[in-house]
């Protein structure tokens, strides 16, 4: 991300780009990760709670080559939340609903991102002087960004997480059944639906 950029952005964009990634990675990472270990602390697994990971503190969760990979290609990741899914009740079940805690937080984000994208542009048409102004470029490539970052991290994050949950279930039978199904059912096959942010917001 940052190296195309580099290449063909202007400085404005370059500095919104980076200041949108900085955002991410100090409050949607967290939130995507404080997600996993909030989901399997009510289905009865401590294991993130005790290790200090149902928190919003950055500092909690960052890991720093995801952070820079995040900057540099624009996906990336945090710590993995520690579980322990013999805790669960359900094993397969905790595990599932564990694993898409963190994505449907980030599907969630860029839901909000494009709403007030649309409101952004609502408010545009009204007033043209706003428009054109520079505080609507900003809003607009803020919020844009945000949304595409948070469904590129919904995808790429639900396949790590199923990947790990299903492996801890691979010497039982079916297993390889059970990872395509939720593949399949995962955040990232909604992506076309999401990708374009435009789309949704009417323009």
């Amino acid at each position: 991300m940052l190296f195309n950029l580099l290449q063909g952005g202007d400085m404005t964009q370059i500095v919104l780009t980076l200041l949108t990634t900085a955002f991410v990675v100090v409050a949607i990472l967290p939130i995507h990760e404080c997600a996993h270990a909030f989901v399997a602390h009510k289905l009865g697994d401590d294991t993130g709670k005790i290790n200090g990971r149902m928190t919003l503190n950055p500092m909690r969760h960052l890991d720093p080559i995801g952070a820079l990979s995040l900057f540099l290609v624009g996906f990336g990741w945090a710590k993995p939340v520690p579980v322990n899914p013999y805790n669960f009740k359900n094993r397969k079940a905790g595990m599932a609903l564990t694993a898409l805690a963190g994505p449907v937080s980030n599907l969630l984000v860029a839901f909000v991102a494009v709403l007030l994208l649309r409101i952004n542009f609502e408010i545009a048409r009204m007033n043209l002087d706003y428009y054109y102004g520079a505080l609507y470029t900003v809003i607009y490539t803020f919020l844009y960004l945000l949304s595409v970052i948070n469904i590129g991290l919904a995808a790429f994050l639900s396949r790590r997480w199923t990947a790990r949950g299903f492996s801890a279930f691979s010497f039982q039978t079916g297993w390889r059944n059970g990872f395509t199904a939720t593949s399949r059912l995962s955040p990232s096959s909604l992506l076309p639906w999401f990708c374009s942010p435009r789309y949704l917001i009417g323009y």
